[in-house]
């Protein structure tokens, strides 16, 4: 059954789409369903809700546009009293200078919204009862004004005119906490152009008694409030936004505190979660580090000293960090915001400290095909990508454990359009070969079997080979190569002599269109066969291997619109290759379904797919069935379909992989006999390595 399959084996991974530029996050029950959703404060006008669906994925956003620009903080509490939660939002421009407020229906959607005029440059909010009415109140940063705005709650969603104190400097970030110990709120406010927090104690009533600030690093810019050292008192942990690094500040109970101990993070910290991580009851920090594109574990030691266990790769320009339990399990997860990309970004924690997610790799420029292969016979396997850009393939030897080595870079000398893998001259070590549709040639690598490569070797086919595959089609154990010529319409067998090189191509009419090839035993004889997806005429053409590098006529079966690329596997377990199109103008995949007699005479297509432009099949949750890796030529999502195994499949799951993927390959990364994908983005320049973490879900 497939409920007791994994469904989300790459949940971690997932980014998901916000409008442009998000700025901070804040979590929280926004529809009353039991399960935590995500609400984004963009940039540009506009807040997203993310409806959590319990396992760590996310329905489609709901956007809720505001009257204003800037938004650049938001935070989630109950104004009201309705049992509901509502939304205070921070927008910070030379017009507005204001909070808005938000009141949830209960539902997921916001209806009233008020707005309330504060000092110049509000930077942050916070909310606590300051004035011990039972109402909760609005403390608001006013970052250019030197200045801290309180507005009071009426307990219906509404609120005073702002009292305004000044501060002496640049006023950053604003937080509650009762640091003294006289059950009354007091505000710990960080003065980012004087290395400094100052703590303002409260009377209960809205006014404060004392001012005291403490040294911390250099441009401080966020505050986060717990007991670090379990000895019941409330600690500081400040992130230094100039100085790369957090201050920690041990509270004594009575409104004071220790000096600093300080902790290296990564470039310009800007935000921080705080967490038990690797559920040691000691509690550890999530810190977004703004220059590198990262963010940091650091764990806790139940003492107030942190060490740094694990650096992730986010999306660009993190600007802010939320934890919460995303899933029904005791780990706590992770969302980041990525202001450059405009997604939020949910890593889904392992319960030790560690989270599963996507690492993302720098190749050449522009790649547009990836395979995996052993080519340093470490018995790891490694990535070489086709870079369609700069003339070079990249090559990424595994660590064995899921990461690679920075990419060694093999020039070419032409633009690469596909590469394929095998031992063509019977050495033991793997060889590379790669299609040039400009020059009408393929060339070929020939292993050393420690990761590098001979010089190229090329041979001339027809016009336009955009795609091949390897297989013995003669039949005399050594491997050969079909290629679709795209431009020529044709296809070209060329067999090898076993030492990396080949006779002259046979070519032969494959279709008008035929810019995409793949290999399979369709009549269960012992041969290879061929099938070419007819770009121009919207057909599959098959063609009956003999057995001798030669094929019978062709049988044409229909397909959708513009079938882009091609694959075979069986679909529905009964046993006969099945052959599978990426169909780019009909927005489906198509299957045609083999009867192993070398007819397609039924098929299933997939819909709901925008544009598609490559399928990849494995079994990704370990049920025995074929599932599907589809990549749309029009997103920055990759879509991951669970097959039932009777040719039918799962709704699709997204994951934000990059900018303008173009082919994804599966392959066991890290030993742990899950399959993963390899997916290349040509607008990031990157690929991105998403391991499979199925068993978490069973």
């Amino acid at each position: 059954m497939i409920e007791d399959t994994c469904l989300t084996p790459y949940g971690p991974v997932d980014r998901f789409g916000t409008s442009s530029n998000p700025t901070f996050v804040t979590m929280g029950d926004f529809n009353n369903d039991d399960q935590l959703d995500i609400a984004v404060s963009t940039y540009h006008n506009m807040i997203n809700i993310l409806l959590g669906n319990g396992n760590g994925t996310f329905q489609d956003q709901i956007s809720i546009p505001i009257n204003a620009e800037a938004l650049i903080f938001i935070t989630s509490a109950d104004f009201n009293n309705d049992k509901n939660l509502d939304l205070a939002v921070v927008s910070q421009s030379n017009l507005t200078n204001s909070i808005y407020i938000l009141l949830g229906n209960g539902n997921g959607s916001f209806l009233n919204q008020y707005r309330y005029v504060v000092g110049i440059g509000p930077s942050s909010i916070a909310v606590g009862d300051i004035n011990d009415d039972e109402k909760l109140d609005l403390i608001v940063s006013n970052l250019y004004s030197n200045s801290i705005s309180i507005l009071f709650g009426f307990g219906n969603g509404t609120f005073t005119n702002q009292r305004v104190y000044t501060i002496s400097s640049h006023p950053s970030f604003v937080t509650v906490g009762d640091f003294d110990n006289d059950n009354r709120s007091d505000l710990a406010i960080t003065l980012s152009n004087r290395e400094e927090v100052s703590i303002w104690l409260g009377n209960g009533n809205g006014t404060f008694h004392s001012r005291r600030n403490f040294k911390v690093g250099s441009q401080p810019i966020f505050i986060a409030v717990a007991d670090f050292n379990q000895d019941n008192q409330l600690d500081l942990a400040v992130a230094n936004y100039n100085q790369s690094n957090i201050s920690i500040l041990l509270g004594n109970g009575d409104g004071s505190f220790k000096n600093q101990i300080t902790f290296i993070t990564g470039s310009k910290p800007n935000s921080m979660a705080v967490g038990d991580y690797n559920n040691d009851k000691y509690l550890d920090l999530a810190v977004t580090n703004e220059n590198e594109d990262q963010l940091s574990i650091l764990l806790g030691d139940g003492h107030g000293q942190f060490y740094q266990s694990n650096r992730y790769t986010t999306g660009s320009s993190p600007s802010s960090v939320v934890s919460g339990h995303l899933r029904e399990h005791n780990k706590l997860d992770l969302v980041v915001t990525n202001y450059n990309d405009g997604n939020a970004l949910v890593l889904l924690g392992n319960g030790d400290g560690t989270f599963s997610q996507i690492t993302v790799y720098p190749t050449g420029g522009g790649p547009i095909f990836v395979a995996v292969g052993d080519f340093d016979n470490s018995k790891n396997l490694d990535l070489v990508v086709a870079n369609g850009a700069n003339n070079s393939v990249s090559i990424l030897l595994s660590n064995g454990n899921g990461t690679f080595q920075n990419q060694s870079i093999v020039s070419i000398h032409s633009s690469p359009s596909c590469v394929t893998v095998g031992d063509f001259n019977n050495d033991q070590k793997l060889d590379v070969v790669v299609t040039f549709m400009k020059t009408d040639e393929i060339g070929i690598l020939l292993g050393h079997g420690n990761g590098t490569f001979h010089n190229e070797n090329t041979f001339n086919v027809a016009s336009g080979p955009s795609s091949v595959v390897a297989g013995d089609f003669n039949n005399d154990k050594r491997l050969d190569l079909a290629i679709a010529n795209c431009y020529d319409h044709s296809a070209s067998i060329l067999l090898g002599n076993g030492d990396g090189t080949f006779k002259d191509p046979s070519t032969f009419w494959a279709g008008g269109g035929s810019c995409a090839v793949t290999a399979g035993d369709f009549n269960n004889d012992g041969k290879l066969d061929l099938a070419v997806a007819d770009f121009a005429d919207n057909t599959v053409n098959s063609f009956i291997g003999r057995g001798d590098g030669t094929f019978e006529g062709v049988q044409t079966h229909d397909t959708g619109n513009v079938p882009y690329s091609i694959t075979v596997g069986d679909f529905n377990n009964d046993g006969n290759w099945d052959i599978i199109t990426a169909d780019n103008g009909e927005n489906d995949v198509r299957i045609l379904f083999g009867d192993g007699k070398g007819a397609f005479p039924s098929f299933q297509s997939i819909g709901g797919v925008f544009g598609p432009i490559f399928v990849s099949v494995g079994d990704l949750n370990d049920d025995k069935n074929l599932d599907l890796v589809i990549i749309s030529g029009y997103d920055t999502n990759i879509q991951v379909t669970f097959g039932y195994g009777n040719g039918t499949f799962h709704d699709a799951i997204g994951y934000r992989t990059g900018n303008s993927p173009t082919a994804a390959a599966i392959g066991h990364f890290n030993k742990k006999n899950k399959q993963d994908l390899a997916v290349v983005s040509s607008g990031n320049n990157n690929v991105a390595v998403l391991l499979n973490s199925c068993s978490w879900l069973k």
